[in-house]
């Protein structure tokens, strides 16, 4: 397991293993069957849903205050990096299906395909189409991402020193 510690090690890089491996078969997916995709992700976006406000309630009532004591910071991390995790795959499956609905297969494959880049690009699409609720979905979740990964980054901020 040499190889998992040069990639940053624990739970962080096993999580960037999956989701590199879950990308790949996403993009197989979503480029030879992309009504196929578009109905899995609109079943699993449910119970992904549920994970991901059961996450927030936990972030917000025990890895906030896990962040008082220098001890338990790295609990607090680990529940604001699974929360996180969750959140945006939460806002990458309303983007792709968002973009697909509004304007079609091609340009989900091109939001895919480009990665991060599939946020400017629902926001652009939603702005276009006057779905206002989706954009402010899209903005609220991306904004609370951020603050998450900000918890988790100060969160880890203090586990080295002594």
């Amino acid at each position: 397991m040499k190889w998992l510690r040069g990639l940053g090690g624990g739970i962080g890089a096993l999580l960037g293993l999956a989701f590199a491996l879950l990308s790949m078969a996403i993009g197989l997916t979503l480029l030879f069957a992309p009504g196929r995709f578009i109905r899995i992700l609109e079943f699993i976006g449910p119970f992904l849903t549920s994970a991901v406000v059961i996450g927030l309630v936990v972030s917000l009532f025990v890895g906030l205050p896990l962040l008082i004591w220098r001890k338990t910071r790295g609990a607090s991390e680990v529940i604001f990096q699974f929360t996180a995790w969750g959140l945006g795959t939460l806002t990458w499956m309303v983007s792709v299906v968002s973009i697909y609905h509004i304007w079609g297969g091609f340009m989900t494959i091109v939001g895919v395909v480009t990665g991060p880049l599939i946020l400017p690009l629902v926001i652009i699409a939603t702005l276009t189409a006057a779905k206002w609720s989706v954009l402010w979905t899209i903005i609220g979740s991306a904004v609370i991402w951020l603050m998450l990964i900000a918890g988790a980054t100060f969160a880890s901020s203090n586990r080295y020193r002594k």
